[in-house]
C-alpha cells in the first residue's frame, strides 16, 4: 500500500515536471533563445533544437502528461477501492483531481512561466529522451494530426510590428536595450507612414544657383554656403536641371577655366512626389546611387529638396558633421525673457521658457513662429510686438514672409 501511495505521489511529480515544460519552453521566443545561445548558457542549442518542431514537443508532452495522469487514476482508484470499499472511486476522482490540478499543472506551471530559462535548460535533456523513448507513438499521432489539420491551417503568422514593439519595450525593461536604441527602432517602423514632403527643406529655404551663372561668381557662394550638393535651376526653382556636388567640383577646379558654367559640373536630378513615403525613397536612394532628390508636387512645381541624410536623421536624431553651424535656437536673457529662433520648435519653447500653453488637436504648427503667425492671423512687421495670454512677442527680425527671430517677455501674474 506504502508502495502504490509513492508510486502515485512520483506519477504526480512527473505529470508537473511535463506540464512545467510545456509552459517554460512556450514561454521562450525566438529572440531568448538566441541570446541564450550567444551566452553559452547549458542546454540552449538543445532547447532552440525542440523549439525547432514545436507540433513533434508539444504531442510527447501530452502523451506523457495523460499516460501518466490515466495511470495515477488507476493506481488512485486501487488504493481507494481497498480503503473506502464502493465509494473508492468517487473518492478518488475528487482528491486525484485536487492533487493534479493544483500540484501537477497550476504550481509547475505557475513557477515555469516566471522562471523560464531555468526550468527548460533543466528540461531540455529529459525532453530529448523522452521525445526519442516515444518516438513511434509520436510519429502516428503526427501523422493523423497532419491529416485532420492541412498544412496551411498550420502555418505560423508573422510577427506583428505591434508584437515586435512589444518585444522591445520587454528588452528596455530587461535592460537590454537602452532608450536611445528603442526610439532608433520605433523611428524606423514610422518610416513608411511618413512621406518626403514632412521632412524635406522647403523651395523657400533653399539653397541653389542658376545653371548659367560663371565658377568665379558661383565659388564664393558655395565656400559661404558649405553644402556637398547644391540644386542648379534653369528659368527659376521649378525647372531643377540638375545637381551639383561639390566634391566633384573641387577635383576639376585645376581643369576648367573660371568662366566655366556651373551647368558643365552637374548630375542629373533624381525627382520624387510629395506624396512618396520615406522608407521607398531610401531604397530608391540605394538603387540610384543618390544622396539627394528634388521634390515635386501635383502641379509638376518643386516644393523642396530632401538628403538621405534627411532620412537617417528621422531614425537616429540630429546628424552634425564638421561644417555645420550649430545654432542656439534659445539664449535666455534671464528667467523671463529670451531671444528665440523663428524656426524653433513651439514645444521647446513652451517647455524651456514654462510657458505651459495647451494645444489644441485644431492647432497646424510646429515652430514658435508658426505659433504666432496663427494667432496673430497675420504677418508682423519687424520690430512689432503681439501680446498673448502668456507672454508678449517683439518680432526682432523678418526675412520677406518669414519671422526669424523673436524676442519672448514671459508674463508673470
Amino acid at each position: 500500500m506504502i508502495i502504490g501511495i509513492v508510486i502515485l505521489i512520483l506519477l504526480i511529480l512527473l505529470s508537473a515536471f511535463f506540464s512545467g515544460s510545456e509552459s517554460a519552453l512556450l514561454s521562450l521566443n525566438e529572440f531568448k533563445i538566441k541570446h541564450m545561445i550567444e551566452r553559452k548558457e547549458k542546454n540552449s542549442i538543445l532547447i532552440e533544437n525542440l523549439k525547432s518542431d514545436p507540433h513533434r514537443l508539444l504531442t510527447a508532452i501530452l502523451i506523457a502528461n495523460n499516460v501518466l495522469n490515466l495511470s495515477a487514476s488507476a493506481l488512485a482508484t486501487t488504493i481507494a477501492l481497498q480503503y473506502f470499499g464502493e465509494v473508492g472511486p468517487a473518492v478518488s476522482t475528487g482528491i486525484l483531481t485536487f492533487l493534479v490540478l493544483v500540484f501537477g499543472e497550476i504550481s509547475p506551471k505557475a513557477i515555469a512561466t516566471n522562471h523560464p530559462e531555468a526550468f527548460a535548460k533543466v528540461a531540455a535533456r529529459p525532453l530529448d529522451t523522452t521525445i526519442k523513448l516515444l518516438f513511434p507513438l509520436v510519429w502516428i499521432f503526427e501523422k493523423l494530426t497532419k491529416t485532420l489539420v492541412k498544412e496551411k491551417d498550420a502555418d505560423i503568422p508573422k510577427m506583428s510590428e505591434e508584437e515586435l514593439k512589444s518585444i522591445i519595450r520587454y528588452g528596455e525593461e530587461e535592460g537590454s536595450i537602452d532608450t536611445e536604441e528603442k526610439e532608433m527602432i520605433h523611428n524606423i517602423f514610422e518610416l513608411d507612414d511618413i512621406t518626403v514632403e514632412e521632412i524635406m527643406t522647403p523651395r523657400n529655404e533653399m539653397f541653389s544657383i542658376q545653371k548659367d551663372t560663371k565658377l568665379i561668381d558661383a565659388l564664393p557662394e558655395i565656400k559661404k554656403m558649405m553644402y556637398s550638393r547644391i540644386p542648379i535651376y534653369d528659368e527659376d526653382h521649378d525647372h531643377i536641371v540638375g545637381i551639383l556636388y561639390t566634391k566633384d567640383l573641387i577635383k576639376q577646379l585645376d581643369k576648367k577655366p573660371l568662366n566655366t558654367k556651373v551647368l558643365s559640373f552637374a548630375k542629373d536630378p533624381l525627382f520624387v512626389p510629395t506624396t512618396m513615403k520615406i522608407n521607398k525613397l531610401l531604397n530608391l536612394f540605394k538603387k540610384e546611387k543618390s544622396h539627394m532628390a528634388v521634390i515635386i508636387d501635383e502641379h509638376g512645381g518643386v516644393s523642396g529638396i530632401i538628403t538621405l541624410e534627411d532620412v537617417l536623421e528621422e531614425v537616429v536624431g540630429e546628424i552634425y558633421d564638421e561644417t555645420d553651424k550649430i545654432e542656439v535656437m534659445i539664449k535666455k536673457i534671464n528667467q523671463n525673457t529670451a531671444i528665440v529662433d523663428g524656426s524653433a520648435e513651439f514645444e521647446h519653447v513652451n517647455q524651456e521658457l514654462g510657458l505651459k500653453i495647451k494645444t489644441t488637436k485644431d492647432d497646424d504648427f510646429e515652430t514658435i513662429s508658426g505659433y504666432i503667425l496663427q494667432r496673430a492671423d497675420k504677418i508682423p512687421d519687424e520690430g512689432e510686438t503681439l501680446s498673448f495670454k502668456k507672454f508678449d512677442a517683439i518680432i526682432e527680425k523678418i526675412d520677406g514672409q518669414k519671422i526669424k527671430q523673436i524676442k519672448i517677455i514671459k508674463k508673470v501674474k
